[in-house]
């Protein structure tokens, strides 16, 4: 039975950081509300990241720039750090046009109006020389992890650094449950919830979104109507290929001489072995007629049988390379 009185409490809020009480809870709910609810603020809150940049006189990562300080490579783990905020769901291009020397900060993008820059104060580079700086960043939503090679995009023009991205607005969540009473109820539930935002969310927000894409899934699944399930029938030999797949020689108990001279052929698995005929393995040094029938007698207690190929040689009973 669900407890009508569950109250969401906020004990302490800021900017980035929030931690929230939900009590009372059914026993056992504490846990999985918390794990839930973290798993999806971890990978499907949305955020805005850079994911790629542009700076005169640079063509790629490793290159020097006369008279700025850092390495390029600095400069862009730097950019990594740049938190914004977009109101509408397009790309933007942010850019720097300055002049040093100076310490060029995030406060010096030039921004679009649904554009907002959280950390202003963020340090981008150095400039040591009376000399013209022009950056241009691209920013965009999106969800998680994203890599560079994802990011790319086949439009961009040489020159164009490409950056893995940290979508994720949650920086960290972690939850605990503990024991509440209620009435003469000694065994319920107390959920506590905390959430570190980079600040282009806040807390509650990402809290009130993660509990909306849990209820959506759940909507979904209470109307969808149940179905019987379609069941494939696979061919015979593709269990036979998904079980010679999961075993190896040792599994099927040779002789210590038929073991080695197919694991110093280069056979470790039954799918090496099954890929070979039995003229291919009557090659093989110290592998003769006495091991060809060990080895299928083996394998025929596994349910399983060597490719088909002739050879004059197995049909006459004589043996390569094997003393009898």
């Amino acid at each position: 039975m669900i407890e009508e009185n569950v109250r969401v409490i906020v004990e302490k809020r800021s900017e980035d950081y929030g931690r929230f009480v939900i009590e009372p809870l059914e026993r056992g709910y504490g846990w999985t509300i918390g794990n839930a609810l973290r798993r999806i603020l971890l990978s499907s809150i949305e955020g805005a990241a850079v994911v790629s940049v542009k700076i005169d006189g640079v063509r790629h990562e490793l290159e020097v720039l006369p008279g700025l300080k850092e390495e390029i490579l600095e400069v862009l783990m730097n950019l990594k750090k740049l938190v914004v905020k977009i109101e509408d769901n397009n790309s933007h291009i942010l850019e720097i046009d300055t002049r040093g020397p100076k310490v060029v900060t995030a406060a010096d993008f030039i921004v679009p109006s649904n554009v907002k820059i959280v950390n202003p104060d963020l340090v981008i580079a150095t400039l040591v020389e009376d000399m013209p700086f022009h950056m241009e960043v691209e920013v965009k939503k999106g969800k998680g992890y994203v890599s560079a090679e994802e990011n790319k995009d086949q439009n961009y023009p040489i020159g164009v650094l490409v950056l893995d991205s940290i979508f994720s607005p949650v920086k960290k969540v972690s939850y605990t449950v503990e024991k509440t009473r209620v009435g003469r109820r000694t065994d319920l539930d107390r959920l506590i919830l905390e959430i570190w935002t980079n600040g282009s969310i806040s807390p509650e927000e990402a809290f009130r979104e993660a509990s909306r894409i849990l209820m959506e899934y759940f909507r979904l699944l209470n109307e969808k109507e149940f179905q019987l399930p379609y069941e494939e029938v696979k061919p015979e030999n593709t269990y036979l290929e998904e079980e010679k797949k999961g075993l190896t020689l040792e599994d099927l108990g040779l002789s210590t001489r038929a073991y080695n001279s197919l694991r110093h052929a280069g056979i470790h698995t039954i799918e090496d072995l099954l890929s070979k005929t039995r003229e291919e393995l009557m090659k093989i040094k110290n592998f003769g007629q006495k091991s060809l029938q060990e080895l299928e007698e083996k394998l025929r207690e596994k349910g399983l049988s060597l490719k088909d190929g002739g050879n004059p040689d197995l049909e006459k009973g004589e043996s390569l390379d094997e003393t009898s």
